[in-house]
């Protein structure tokens, strides 16, 4: 009975260390495929990125809805297609924003607006012409 509980034990153990291994491989492949997509979209000297920081008590969770809902009513107020994309890169849920437009008046509008409506918010980073993390 000893023999066959250890049996299983070991059985799992590897199995486990077997499927980790699967999902390491499955992790950088889809990195590798969305680095690749966005490559493209880094070198364009446009792009507006909006940080959110933390500063050791995580980011601004509140603001965030706020944020994305601003962003498609400005859209719809300003007839403009300002798109974005989310990039994460912290513990604490930091993630910046990469903000393009194929109008650059439009996504200088969106710059003055964010910088206005969110001046007040220290967790919040806006830099013009940045490039995107990958």
């Amino acid at each position: 009975m000893k023999k066959l509980i250890i049996l299983t034990a070991l059985f799992c153990v590897v199995f486990q260390s077997d499927s980790f291994g699967c999902r390491k491989k499955k992790r950088k492949k889809a990195k590798a495929s969305t680095t690749q997509s966005t490559s493209t979209e880094s070198k364009s000297s446009s792009i507006l990125i909006v940080s959110f920081i933390s500063t050791g008590s995580g980011i601004d969770f509140r603001t965030v809805p706020e944020f994305e809902k601003d962003l498609k009513s400005f859209n719809i107020s300003n007839s403009c297609s300002v798109m974005y994309e989310i990039k994460n890169w912290g513990r604490e849920g930091e993630r910046d924003y990469c903000i393009t437009s194929k109008d650059a008046n439009c996504l200088a509008k969106y710059t003055e607006h964010i910088k206005a409506t969110f001046k007040s918010n220290e967790r919040i980073l806006i830099k013009e012409n940045g490039t995107c993390r990958e």
